[in-house]
């Protein structure tokens, strides 16, 4: 982008990079701003303004949003599904079953520098690196190239990811696929990548290889070195950047405003967590973590059909799903101290912009509370003796 010239909106800008797969030219590449964000900048030497950056961009166009059709509680009938996955384990029986006929899939994945990008995978030795959730952008780098390539090829390709990247990948085809299924994942907002990467660098150095933030370790970030050995391991409310980031602190500035948080859907399936269901009856007990999940358009419903013999399916009511999660209504809401982290960012670096917000406040609170606890433990355990 040159200085006078913007694909759209930077406050509106995703950075799905929808614009950087259509560009004839690769005239578009990727940088990262002052505050830390991802955003596409032109090669005016190789510009040949043709206009198809600013087309294909989902940020200017009025997108088709679905009505939700169906609404269910779901879970994987597979045990290490429910050990391992973020929620409920759908994705993993999605994943499978696009597998298992051929298809690929294509979803988030870190690499061996815990960048988190979507990759595509046709072999299911690999379906594990798309388990769990990533809570910082993730790049969608050639995926889309990859999908349409696929799918020109006649192969199905199953698409899992933000809304903002599904919108992108749509965009990106131009056109609807019978063998292209999309599901979006209910989304709390993206953290720039460069501040993950920080984070993990100031605490574990060079030795991270790999990340998770739920899964076996629900609500706590893991970090693994290059043999799956965990380094560093803090829960939520422990850790700068997971607690900066479940409040809405370091999220990118588009997220704020957000088109896609809202009842209606951008793609054929939306899954989550079904936040609050403990607070209803279900129909059969189960103590596990509850997937949402959104039926939007015909093909999702045949899709979920096909996968009906995994899953335990309870059909619920949409506005039951939509009362504890908050992303299927509005936008999350910026951090009061989001400016003040904005302004030292730049200066101090990514820990110790957080720590000087009252998230680190509290996050230093909670970490020594936590060992102010341990140590009466321990007095307690002595005086047993």
């Amino acid at each position: 982008m040159t200085e006078d010239h913007y694909i759209c909106e930077y406050s509106r800008c995703t950075g799905c990079f929808a614009c950087a797969s259509v560009c004839p030219q690769n005239a578009i590449h990727v940088s990262v701003n002052e505050s830390g964000c991802t955003v596409p900048v032109i090669d005016a030497e190789r510009c040949i303004s043709c206009g198809l950056c600013e087309r294909v961009c989902p940020s200017n166009k009025k997108l088709q949003f679905k009505d939700v059709q169906k609404c269910y509680a779901a879970w994987s009938l597979n045990e290490t599904d429910q050990t391992e996955s973020s929620s409920g384990g759908v994705a993993a029986v999605f994943t499978r079953h696009i597998l298992k006929s051929g298809g690929s899939v294509i979803g988030s994945a870190f690499d061996p520098s815990c960048m988190a990008r979507q990759i595509e995978i046709s072999d299911s030795g690999e379906a594990d690196r798309l388990r769990g959730s990533k809570y910082v952008q993730s790049y969608s780098d050639r995926s889309y190239i990859e999908a349409k390539r696929k799918l020109d090829e006649g192969a199905s390709v199953l698409y899992i990811g933000t809304p903002c990247l599904v919108a992108g990948c749509q965009s990106f085809l131009k056109k609807e696929y019978e063998k292209f299924l999309s599901v979006d994942i209910i989304c709390h907002g993206t953290a720039p990548a460069r501040y993950l990467e920080e984070h993990v660098l100031d605490i574990c150095k060079s030795k991270a290889h790999n990340i998770s933030f739920r899964g076996k370790n629900n609500y706590y970030i893991c970090v693994y070195d290059e043999h799956d050995q965990e380094i560093y391991k803090r829960k939520n409310d422990e850790d700068l950047y997971f607690s900066s980031f479940l409040a809405g602190l370091v999220l990118r500035e588009n997220c704020f405003q957000c088109k896609y948080a809202r009842p209606e859907r951008i793609s054929d399936i939306t899954i989550g967590d079904f936040w609050g269901i403990e607070k209803t009856t279900l129909k059969e007990p189960y103590e596990g973590r509850i997937s949402v999940v959104l039926v939007n358009t015909q093909k999702g419903a045949d899709f979920l059909k096909e996968c009906e013999q995994e899953l335990h399916m309870e059909e619920r009511q949409y506005d039951e799903a939509r009362k504890f999660n908050e992303q299927l209504n509005y936008p999350t809401e910026k951090h009061p101290d989001r400016e003040q982290f904005l302004k030292l960012y730049p200066q101090i670096g990514f820990d110790q912009a957080v720590a000087a917000t009252s998230i680190g406040k509290s996050v230093h609170d909670k970490i020594d509370s936590h060992k102010m606890t341990s140590r009466i433990k321990r007095r307690i355990k002595n005086i047993l003796k």
